[in-house]
């Protein structure tokens, strides 16, 4: 059944199964230090467990949904405020739905919640936060591989890098001017981050008003192509919203392209993930071609012979290109979708 479910929401499925997990481990922490003597550590777990579902479940699921837009679009000190009030109300909340429906536990936390039980709770959904916090920021993956040095020395891998680019940016920058065009791009990332968290893309950038996605090379994996047309389907679900509020419906294009590069952690002051080589070099040259040709989507003849491709996705040939840079020329495809296959395009709330 979870193979059945999308990849995000099967990463949130795990992330609250673990986050969770660490919630009764400090349940019982709690129980050892400050429950008086006599009294086992276990009797306080069903706060915990209840309490820790009703976070995790509102932190991980709700507040990255549509109906927790409002909040995640608040300034960082008023959006951690919310949070912190909405934890601090569901301790004694726990304590007395508990106590209702089993009234043997009444009184282990009474006459309410100590000043002890709310600090300690922060402390806990504080640094699990922080956690999450980090890997949503660099990725998983990346965190992980920082943590134990991966990437310390270079190391060579297989990558495939999408670059997604705003189409007539430098219109609407001098249609909109310099503050409301900034707006945008910060709404315009924001709604682009979700189909490239669902196809377990790794945002590796952003370039002035395009960003680079990359995933590890799979034999065959349609995932960056079907990134791009979701990107697509995204902001046309969305485009009355731009349209009332920014006067402009934005389109994006995009170049793809994978291969050999190598990856380094570098600098001090702050310490980044960089991919180096020709494989990246080409990609962005080839967002130079899909803008000259008129194309959403271009992509290597090469590249595009080692991905298995769906009935629904049309290749159409460009010839050959030169692209600054690199030497000699390049066989160039352009990837579309039959019409059959897009996503209604409905608009969202």
């Amino acid at each position: 059944m979870l193979k059945s479910l999308r990849p995000r929401t099967r990463y949130r499925l795990l992330l609250f199964a673990v986050l969770w997990l660490v919630s009764m481990l400090s349940g019982l922490v709690y129980g050892l230090l400050f429950l008086p003597d006599g009294i086992g550590p276990w009797v306080i777990l069903d706060e915990v467990a209840l309490g820790g579902a009703i976070v995790w479940g509102v932190l991980l699921f709700l507040l990255p949904s549509r109906y927790g837009r409002p909040v995640r679009w608040l300034a960082f000190p008023v959006r951690l405020v919310v949070i912190v009030v909405f934890i601090l109300a569901m301790i004694p909340l726990t304590v007395a739905v508990i106590d209702l429906l089993d009234p043997s536990t009444e009184g282990i936390l009474s006459p309410a919640p100590t000043f002890s039980v709310y600090i300690f709770a922060l402390a806990v959904v504080a640094l699990a936060a922080l956690g999450v916090e980090l890997a949503r920021m660099i990725g998983p993956r990346v965190l992980g591989s920082v943590l134990i040095g991966r990437y310390q020395s270079p190391v060579e891998e297989d990558r495939v890098f999408l670059f997604v680019d705003l189409v007539g940016s430098t219109r609407i920058a001098q249609r909109l001017g310099p503050v409301r065009y900034q707006r945008l791009l910060c709404r315009f990332f924001f709604d682009l981050g979700e189909p490239v968290l669902e196809a377990g893309g790794e945002l590796y950038a952003y370039v002035g008003d395009g960003m680079i996605i990359s995933w590890r090379q799979r034999p065959g994996d349609l995932r960056p192509v079907t990134c791009f047309f979701d990107i697509q389907d995204t902001l046309d679900r969305n485009r009355r919203r731009y349209a009332a509020v920014f006067e402009v419906e934005p389109k994006v294009r995009g170049a793809l392209h994978g291969g050999p590069v190598v990856a380094a952690a570098c600098g001090d002051a702050r310490r980044a993930i960089v991919y180096f080589g020709e494989t990246l070099n080409a990609a962005a040259r080839l967002e130079e071609q899909a803008k000259k040709r008129a194309r959403d989507l271009v992509a290597t003849a090469d590249f595009v012979q080692r991905l298995d491709l769906t009935a629904g996705i049309a290749v159409e040939p460009l010839g050959p290109a030169e692209l600054r840079g690199l030497e000699g020329q390049t066989e160039l495809v352009a990837l579309s979708r039959l019409e059959t296959t897009k996503a209604p395009q409905a608009d969202a709330a």
